[in-house]
């Protein structure tokens, strides 16, 4: 592929209009990973974009980010109120099904149920499973299939951290895109109020002492996927 089929920078707007945009230290790491999102937080630890494996590494924990205080807080949201709007039952819905590692108040022989599905999907569209350990690795929970479908379709050219899992990256980066779109059309109230319930998790977390205390973590002010060339 000569250009990348996912605009990242989607996920940055998402996030900076609810004001929940993760920390980021781009200097530091943990352990081998290239990338980590620690939601408890909303910190995250993904280097600065220099070159297309960087930007799918942080595209990827751009995504959980997402994930993690947009589409899951307004889940939980949903899932308590008695009188859904028909957009409000249908992004629920898509949801559960999508995400079901993440739990919404769904019943757990339903999340069972999706995640077998995903599974099936997985093993269905991964076209090629050699070398196995690649193909295990991808294979996991469905806020990773997405995450990882997400980076590899922001990068331009073939991505090298994955192999010939050329079915199965888009279609999750579209599930993930689906997801996003359902979000975008949910009423501005129930919105802020998901985003006022996150930042109240994410403010009693991260009150508490922590081993990242002395590592520096900053707001990205500017949208790190855009287009240099014209600045």
């Amino acid at each position: 592929m000569a250009e990348s089929l996912f605009n990242p920078s989607s996920i940055y707007n998402s996030l900076k209009q609810q004001k929940l945009l993760p920390q980021q230290s781009a200097t530091h790491s943990l352990g081998s990973n290239s990338g980590t999102y620690l939601p408890d937080r909303n910190l995250m630890f993904a280097p600065a974009v220099t070159d297309e494996d960087s930007k799918n590494t942080l595209a990827h924990e751009m995504s959980h980010a997402a994930q993690h205080s947009l589409l899951l807080p307004a889940a939980e949201q949903i899932a308590k109120k008695s009188d859904k709007t028909p957009q409000e039952q249908q992004f629920l819905d898509a949801f559960r099904k999508l995400l079901p590692s993440l739990k919404s108040g769904a019943k757990l022989s339903d999340r069972l149920r999706a995640t077998k599905e995903q599974d099936k999907l997985t093993e269905a569209l991964f076209k090629n499973k050699a070398p196995k350990d690649a193909y295990n690795t991808y294979r996991t929970k469905s806020q990773e299939l997405q995450a990882f479908g997400v980076g590899s379709m922001s990068q331009k050219g073939q991505p090298t951290n994955q192999l010939n899992n050329l079915h199965l990256d888009p279609t999750m980066a579209s599930e993930f895109s689906l997801l996003m779109n359902l979000y975008e059309n949910l009423g501005a109230p129930l919105k802020e109020e998901a985003t006022k319930q996150r930042q109240t998790l994410i403010d009693k977390a991260s009150a508490k002492p922590g081993r990242y205390a002395d590592i520096p973590f900053s707001t990205m002010y500017v949208d790190p996927f855009r287009d240099t060339t014209k600045d």
